[in-house]
């Protein structure tokens, strides 16, 4: 059944009003944020790069993101390192540069993230911003695996397969229930 104009424009206003809630609620919240990162708290430096880089209550800005996302990553926020290595990698709102990707990726990697240890194994693999070498990308992607990243299980059980390794079956398994 076709809806007739009069009918579909309360239709429509209805359903966008949570969408204009929900950016209202952007704006207050980005506002308070903002606050605490200009006084050089990492997480909502963190928070703040969040806002810009996903549109929330703000038009996407990639360069404002990388901005606050640097600012978190030097005081050793690892969610902004990481996020700063996939701009890098990705070239959004940074020039793209893998070399500086993987120095964030390694600086997160090293305190523990997860994510960033199966980036870095994989610029390691194809040898993007560091020099090609299997040992360091196994060596990430085991660490990352072994914390649950089942796309660093499934490189993990890649490599082992190339390598001809009884290993992979493990992982391959890991990674295919975690899948399903």
């Amino acid at each position: 059944m076709r809806l007739r104009a009069p009918t579909a424009i309360p239709l429509v206003a209805f359903l966008c009003v949570p969408f204009l809630l929900a950016g209202a609620e952007y704006e207050a919240d980005r506002k308070q944020w903002e606050g605490l990162a200009k006084a050089g708290d990492a997480a909502a430096q963190y928070r703040l790069g969040n806002f810009y880089e996903n549109g929330w209550g703000v038009p996407v800005d990639n360069k404002t993101a990388a901005t606050w996302y640097l600012r978190a990553a030097v005081q050793g926020y690892a969610d902004a390192q990481y996020n700063l290595g996939v701009m890098y990698l990705n070239g959004r709102g940074v020039t793209q540069n893998a070399k500086e990707a993987s120095v964030w990726f390694r600086k997160a990697a090293e305190s523990g993230d997860k994510f960033s240890q199966c980036n870095l194994g994989a610029l390691y693999e194809q040898g993007l911003g560091v020099p090609r070498d299997l040992k360091q990308a196994m060596k990430w992607f085991l660490d990352s695996a072994t914390q649950g990243d089942t796309m660093c299980q499934y490189n993990l059980g890649v490599e082992y397969l190339d390598e001809g390794e009884v290993q992979a079956g493990r992982f391959a398994i890991v990674a295919e229930e975690a899948w399903e």
